[in-house]
C-alpha cells in the first residue's frame, strides 16, 4: 500500500485477527505505478489442535468497479436539490448528502445515528420519531411532513421526508434510502388558504382524490361540533340527516367515478342544538396538468 493510514489499518487488523477475530475492511492499494485498486480485505485465523491461532488467512476481493459506481452515484446525489440520506436496517442514519449537512450545520458524525433528530422542530420530534420507528418495524415506506432548523439562521422550514427500504432477493432490508424535499412555500400557501377559508361564511371542505375528507374549515367544525378525527375519511357523513345519507353517498360516489361536479341539497345537523338545517353542497375537482 502507498498510504501510511492503510498500512496502519492493516497492522491493527492483523493484531485483531491474531486474537481469533474475523476482520473486514476496505482499502485502496497501489500494486504498480499505473494502477490503483479498491479491495475488500477479510482476515481470518486458523487454529491448531489446541485452539491456538496458528496462522492467518488474508483474502482480498476487488471492489474497484463497485467503488467507482458508488462515487458516480454520490456525485449524482450531491447534484440534486433534495436532501438525501441512507439508514441501516435498524434505522440509524449512515449517510447524508452535503446539502443536508450544510443546512443542518452539523458534521456527518453529529447527524449519524439519531443525531439528525435534533434538527427537527421540538413540537414534531415525537411524531416524526414514532413514524420512523413504525416504518422500521413494519418495513412500510416512511413519509411525514415536519419542520427542520436551518443551522445557520435558526429558522425552521417545512420539509416532506420520504424513505423506502432496499431489499435483497430474500426480502431482507439492506438499508433505507430517503429524501427531504422543501415544501415550505407550499405549506405557507396552504396556511393562507385556510385563513381565507375560515373567513368566508360558507362551510368549506376538501376531499382527497379517493373521496376521503381531509379538511374542514373552522365554520364546519363549529357548526357540526365535529373534530378533524371525527369528520376525516367518511366521518363527515355522520352529520348528514339519515334520510339524506344514502342519496348523498350515491351521488358522491358517482362524482368520484366520473370526475363531474358534485351538487346536492341535504340537511346537516347543528352539533349544539341537534337541529337539522338545509344546505346546498357543491364541489369541483381540482386537476393537475
Amino acid at each position: 500500500s502507498y498510504d501510511p493510514a492503510v498500512q496502519e489499518h492493516l497492522r491493527a487488523a492483523i493484531a485483531q485477527a491474531s486474537q481469533g477475530e474475523t476482520v473486514r475492511f476496505e482499502a485502496r492499494i497501489h500494486p504498480r505505478t499505473d494502477l490503483y485498486l479498491d479491495i475488500l480485505l477479510t482476515i481470518t485465523s486458523h487454529r491448531d489442535a489446541n485452539q491456538q491461532v496458528e496462522y492467518l488467512i488474508c483474502a482480498g476481493q476487488d471492489i474497484t468497479e463497485r467503488k467507482h459506481a458508488e462515487d458516480e452515484l454520490r456525485t449524482l446525489v450531491e447534484a440534486i436539490p433534495q436532501f438525501v440520506w441512507i439508514a441501516g436496517p435498524d434505522g440509524s442514519l449512515t449517510y447524508h448528502n452535503q446539502r443536508l449537512i450544510d443546512y443542518l450545520a452539523m458534521t456527518h458524525e453529529q447527524a449519524e445515528g439519531a443525531g439528525w433528530l435534533t434538527g427537527v422542530h421540538p413540537d414534531e420530534r415525537p411524531r416524526v420519531w414514532q413514524a420512523w420507528q413504525t416504518s422500521i418495524q413494519t418495513g412500510e415506506p416512511y413519509e411525514v411532513e415536519h419542520r427542520m432548523r436551518d443551522g445557520t439562521s435558526g429558522a425552521y422550514r417545512w420539509f416532506l421526508a420520504r424513505g423506502v427500504p432496499q431489499r435483497d432477493a430474500q426480502g431482507t432490508i439492506l438499508h433505507w434510502v430517503g429524501t427531504c424535499t422543501d415544501i415550505h412555500d407550499k405549506k405557507q400557501a396552504e396556511d393562507e388558504l385556510r385563513v381565507l377559508a375560515d373567513a368566508i361564511p360558507q362551510l368549506v371542505w376538501i376531499m382527497s382524490s379517493d373521496g376521503a375528507s381531509i379538511y374542514g374549515n373552522q365554520r364546519w367544525s363549529d357548526y357540526t361540533g365535529m373534530t378533524f378525527q371525527q369528520y376525516q375519511g367518511d366521518g363527515w357523513l355522520q352529520a348528514i340527516h339519515p334520510d339524506d345519507y344514502q342519496p348523498t353517498l350515491t351521488l358522491w360516489r358517482q362524482a368520484l367515478a366520473t370526475g363531474e361536479p358534485f351538487e346536492i341539497e341535504y340537511r346537516v345537523k347543528d352539533g349544539q342544538t341537534g337541529v337539522y338545517r338545509w344546505f346546498l353542497a357543491r364541489a369541483m375537482p381540482v386537476r393537475d396538468e
